[in-house]
């Protein structure tokens, strides 16, 4: 699994591109899962071909968020900014 992690330098590089994490609402809930995290989980599937839903918990989030998240930054543009990144490193 190492091989396939995300090196830091490269969210680094990227961060600027995904959408603030929004806060805790005022009536409580569940905070969202960390934009960093979710792209790390979206890196090893894409790097491992895994299926979203066998991504190990160990990994911060489940498949099914980091899927919906990569499906949300698809929708707002986001994630091809973020692609085109990360393929010039």
């Amino acid at each position: 699994m190492s091989e396939a992690q995300m090196p830091q330098e490269h969210y680094e590089i990227v961060a600027h591109h995904v959408p603030p994490e929004e806060p805790v609402g005022p009536d409580g809930g569940r905070p969202q899962i960390k934009n960093e995290t979710a792209l790390r989980v979206i890196w090893y599937v894409l790097s491992t071909g895994i299926r979203w839903r066998d991504v190990p918990p160990e990994m911060g989030c489940s498949g099914e968020t980091a899927r919906t998240r990569l499906r949300d930054w698809e929708n707002l543009g986001v994630w091809d900014r973020v692609h085109a990144d990360l393929l010039r490193l």
